[in-house]
């Protein structure tokens, strides 16, 4: 199994930072409480919009819907165990450590924070700096008439 985690600090990973590092990037804890709110306002916006094109009764069967999934719904098994769930709070909290993506996102790398702002700051010195103006120019016009005539065709 390839290694999915890279320490670049000085201390060695706690065993159960490791244990949660090596699940992956791709890997996402399961929330534990169902976001009521957002589901509720999405749901409320559609439904809104269903009313306004004169479908009433698509948005009350919506709004009904959505009343029975979130009433009938079973409470979810988390997909982390106790040592996981405390290194990913330890993780949050740390004012020492941060954890980056590497390897075209297929791995993490465990650093220092002041290590990872002076990489940081490297980089963006060896950057160029681009100097933008809002302001409508020819080109920005001349792209705009471009635009146009492909979305006419």
């Amino acid at each position: 199994m390839k290694e999915v985690t890279l320490s670049l600090c000085i201390n060695n990973i706690p065993t159960h930072h490791k244990k949660l590092l090596d699940l992956g990037p791709n890997f996402v804890p399961i929330p534990n409480k169902v976001p009521y709110m957002d589901i509720i306002s999405i749901t409320e916006t559609a439904g809104l919009k269903l009313k306004y094109l004169n479908k009433n009764t698509d948005a009350n069967k919506l709004r009904q819907d959505e009343l029975r999934v979130l009433k009938m719904h079973k409470p979810v098994s988390t997909n982390l165990d106790k040592d996981q769930f405390k290194a990913l709070k330890e993780l949050k909290s740390s004012n020492t450590i941060s954890i980056y993506p590497f390897d075209k996102g297929s791995g993490f790398v465990r650093i220092n924070k002041i290590d990872a702002l002076k990489k940081i700051e490297e980089q963006l010195e060896k950057s160029k700096v681009i100097n933008y103006n809002p302001t409508p120019s020819q080109s920005s016009e001349y792209f705009t008439k471009s635009k146009n005539k492909v979305y006419k065709k």
